[in-house]
């Protein structure tokens, strides 16, 4: 394996675990508005698993209109992180 490939890995293992100690839901989406991480605190704000949440883009899961949709807009524009 490549070097800097288990680098990344390990990079990711470590921010994901990061992530977890978060008291709050952190989802991470993509480019195509699909759920690539949720906490355990996101889990239980949707009620759903990490597994199932990765099946879904974040409009599917969130209310038309709704303000959490227009943050994550703003946060891939700016490309700097929203607390809100």
């Amino acid at each position: 394996m490549n070097a800097n490939i288990t680098q990344s890995t390990d990079m990711a293992d470590a921010a994901h675990i990061v992530l977890n100690t978060i008291r709050r839901p952190v989802i991470m989406v993509d480019a195509e508005g699909f759920i690539t991480f949720a906490n355990a605190d996101a889990e239980d704000f949707f009620r759903s698993s990490a597994t199932m949440l990765a099946r879904n883009t974040l409009p599917k899961l969130i209310p038309f209109g709704s303000p959490l949709l227009t943050l994550v807009d703003q946060v891939r524009e700016r490309r700097a992180p929203v607390n809100e």
